[in-house]
């Protein structure tokens, strides 16, 4: 089980400072993310908006996290994760549905795509003690042999909504995937201000935003 490092309420911008990031350097990093995708014209390949929006948030993760104790790895060479020693948390970036960074009632958001067995398998670990997941999923290393397994796993969520012209983005906590592998559960969610942008082109501007997940190999 991940430790879990409380965050006790308050404005979004307090319960970032929980977690050692000022909301400046999360605001720069999907100001990254959206300089990125600007380098794309209507003559890129279709998934090319999603893919340069999504490189450009891990580097300005990377860049815009260091000054305040996070250091990037690549899990097994392909995920990158924002690791702080200290506090015991690692953050990851997805792209997210049209609740991403949105309160309506009681809808939470889901990741756009569904997720590999090892990133499930950090999600499992998330969960209370004594919660017993909806779905099965084989725990293939243990604390010993994976040193961030008592890591709590948080998740940067983007959507880029394209009739608002605008990005919604939250650093949530996920709980519980579905039987397909997407995230559908999340709790606490930080939810900044909605990025304004310029005029998003393209069909669909999230098609190609996320990481390549990996399916954990039987030992």
């Amino acid at each position: 089980m991940a430790t879990v490092l409380p965050l006790g309420g308050g404005g979004y911008e307090e319960e970032l400072r929980r977690l050692g990031i000022p909301y400046d350097a999360l605001l720069e990093a999907v100001g990254a993310s959206n300089t990125e995708r600007r380098l794309c014209t209507p003559q890129s390949a279709k998934t090319a908006f999603g893919y340069y929006a999504y490189n450009g948030m891990v580097t300005g993760m990377t860049v815009q996290l260091r000054p305040h104790g996070y250091r990037r790895i690549d899990l097994n060479g392909v995920l990158p994760l924002w690791v702080n020693d200290e506090l015991k948390v690692k953050i990851g970036v997805t792209s997210g549905n049209a609740m991403t960074g949105a309160r309506l009632g009681g809808h939470q958001p889901r990741t756009r795509y569904p997720k590999g067995e090892l990133t499930r398998q950090m999600v499992t670990r998330n969960q209370p003690a004594g919660v017993t997941p909806l779905f099965d999923i084989a725990m293939e290393t243990s604390s010993q042999e994976e040193p961030l397994a008592d890591y709590s796993l948080w998740l940067a969520l983007m959507y880029y909504d394209k009739a608002k012209s605008e990005v919604r983005y939250e650093l949530s906590y996920p709980l519980q995937t579905d039987g397909r592998g997407f995230i559908t559960q999340w709790h606490p969610r930080i939810i900044p201000p909605p990025y304004p942008v310029e005029e998003i082109p393209g069909d669909d501007p999230n098609d190609g935003f996320g990481e390549i997940d990996v399916r954990v190999e039987p030992r």
